[in-house]
């Protein structure tokens, strides 16, 4: 019986440890919860004004960051240019397809004709976000999302006639 009593006794000692290193742990995890940041973009924020800078670091990083917004400024129209100019080429090809696609049938005519804008709304809306990306130097893509769920999951067909 002294066995089994000191058995229960040990039996006890331990459950009592083992909830004890749960409480640690939940409020260890609790803490961490606390304590991380709200987002990848807030950690970054925190983690670069911890980063100590020397005053030749900041004349540096002053001088260099108007070149790379022009830089970048650059590409965007470079890309906005490129984008209007296949907008222009995909409206003369969804116009002149027509003629071909009516002989298919008009079901088939329509369809073709309804992809072909529907790859025309997608340009727009990306030359319509990058125009107000150069615009407003906000990085907003609220335009583009707008125009997505339209043509997500349709696919864009080929409307070259079989041979």
């Amino acid at each position: 019986m002294g066995g089994s009593v000191a058995e229960h006794e040990d039996r006890e000692r331990e459950n009592e440890q083992r909830e004890d290193r749960e409480q640690q742990d939940e409020q260890r995890v609790q803490r961490a919860v606390e304590d991380a940041p709200a987002s990848v973009a807030v950690a970054t924020a925190r983690e670069e004004d911890a980063t100590p800078s020397t005053p030749r670091q900041r004349r540096i990083v002053a001088w260099l960051e108007p070149i790379f917004d022009n830089v970048s400024l650059g590409l965007y129209v470079l890309v906005a240019i490129l984008l209007l100019l296949l907008t222009i080429a995909a409206l003369i090809y969804a116009l002149s397809s027509i003629p071909a696609n009516l002989q298919q049938g008009g079901a088939k005519a329509l369809t073709a004709l309804l992809s072909e804008l529907l790859l025309l709304l997608i340009l727009v809306e990306l030359i319509r976000t990058i125009g107000s990306f150069i615009t407003t130097r906000s990085t907003s893509i609220e335009n583009l999302r707008r125009g997505l769920p339209y043509s997500y999951g349709r696919g864009i067909r080929s409307t070259a006639p079989r041979r």
